[in-house]
């Protein structure tokens, strides 16, 4: 069956939405509109019209125009609506949709991303630890519009990337340009811990989830991750550890042959799930692994989904762009369709 929410939403947004708030994508193809002028001349050019040539005609040419001849300027006439029309949607028309609610039912999440060296492990051939770290936020936790999300990065330090937001779209292209060797490299759990702990503390959120995504194998920083794990437990935050890496012998991309293609040598990674899941059992969370994929999906979206909801503001009410070029992309097909069927039968220039 067709879809035609799209189309409905479009028809929909342009009915409601002022002028004022209609804006061009890219304006530069309105130039098109400076070459179609002359060709829109020339359709009614009189050596266009249809015309049959007899020995005397004075006479005819003294008789009104036909239906013949209206038909033949109402097809010309769709014709050059066409292609006006087709380059109105390539120019990209869009109109400011509904204002975003001001507040949603959700929980407050900071997302904690360990970016250490040792995340370039390729575990999972050929994507390396931190290809895959991103991918599970992106499909399973940066999908939730209805809750505040923060990201906080993490090597030997940890760095916030972003405060609670309900903008997914900028938290996916943020989380997009995270990469290893950025951060001195380290694994601080405990610190990075604490730091997304310190993102929720003040948070007015019933329910606050921490989920931490990490190679789980604590060398540096200041804080333990026992103590980070304690003082989650204290503030209300749940810990939800991800564990990416399989440990032991892994290898790891060195430089490149002389084909182009990576070179990996074998390292011994280690991982420590026994660490992951003391700090989840500490903070009343729940310990997961990446290499259950479909355990992980169900099991923490179902955990997610039943912690108790809060009305969170989501600051200023944002209107969103809507794409209008399918509307008048349609209109111009029906025009185009309409100057064929006329120009076949009523307007044909054939006698």
């Amino acid at each position: 069956m067709i879809d035609f929410s799209p189309l409905t939403t479009t028809v929909k947004t342009l009915v409601q939405a002022p002028w004022g708030d209609l804006s061009l994508a890219r304006p530069w193809w309105l130039l098109v509109w400076v070459v179609l002028l002359p060709v829109g001349l020339s359709l009614f050019s009189p050596r266009t019209r249809p015309q049959l040539w007899m020995p005397r005609t004075e006479a005819l040419r003294a008789l009104p125009a036909g239906p013949g001849v209206l038909w033949w300027v109402v097809a010309r006439v769709l014709l050059l609506v066409s292609l006006a029309l087709g380059v109105f949607a390539l120019a990209g028309p869009q109109a400011k949709g509904q204002p975003d609610p001001g507040s949603m039912e959700g929980i407050d999440i900071a997302v904690v991303l360990d970016v250490s060296g040792s995340m370039r492990a390729a575990d999972f051939k050929p994507k390396d630890r931190l290809h895959v770290a991103k991918s599970l936020i992106a499909d399973h936790v940066f999908t939730r519009k209805q809750d505040r999300i923060s990201l906080v990065v993490f090597a030997a330090e940890a760095v916030t990337q972003t405060p609670l937001t309900h903008d997914t779209r900028m938290l996916n292209t943020i989380l997009e340009g995270v990469r290893t060797g950025v951060l001195k490299d380290g694994t601080a759990i405990g610190d990075a811990t604490a730091m997304g702990v310190n993102r929720l503390r003040d948070s007015e959120a019933v329910s606050k989830a921490l989920i931490l995504v990490t190679d789980g194998d604590n060398n540096a920083g200041t804080l333990s991750p026992e103590k980070a794990a304690s003082l989650a437990e204290t503030f209300g935050v749940r810990i939800f550890p991800i564990l990416v890496g399989r440990g032991g012998r892994v290898p790891m991309p060195q430089g490149t042959d002389f084909l182009g293609s990576p070179r990996y040598v074998y390292v011994n990674v280690p991982t420590n799930p026994t660490l992951l899941k003391h700090m989840a059992l500490t903070s009343k969370g729940q310990f997961f692994s990446a290499e259950s994929p479909d355990e992980l999906k169900r099991s923490l979206q179902q955990i997610l989904e039943e912690m108790d909801k809060t009305k969170l503001q989501s600051g200023p009410m944002l209107r969103r762009p809507i794409p209008l070029y399918p509307f008048f992309m349609l209109l111009s097909l029906l025009a185009l369709l309409l100057h064929l069927a006329l120009s076949s039968t009523r307007a044909s220039s054939i006698p």
